[in-house]
């Protein structure tokens, strides 16, 4: 929040499974506030197309948001 000086907007894709879309939107609002967050089971580690993914984001945004560099 205080990167973006309050100014946020949410965008969940789908809304497929009304279930699953509460829990996001929840979860987005609870992190937004600053709540904890709850754990990730243990072992779960993220797929290497989605670091892969992820990383490659990241390397693109670092040009225009200097708070993505984080060397």
């Amino acid at each position: 929040m205080s990167l973006a000086e309050g100014k946020v907007i949410v965008a969940l894709e789908g809304g497929y499974n009304l279930s699953t879309i509460s829990y996001c939107m929840t979860m987005c609002a609870k992190a937004l506030l600053g709540d904890p967050m709850p754990p990730l089971p243990p072992g779960l580690i993220p797929s290497q197309s989605a670091i892969e993914a992820i990383t490659n984001v990241v390397a693109t945004h670092r040009k225009y948001w200097s708070s993505l560099d984080f060397k």
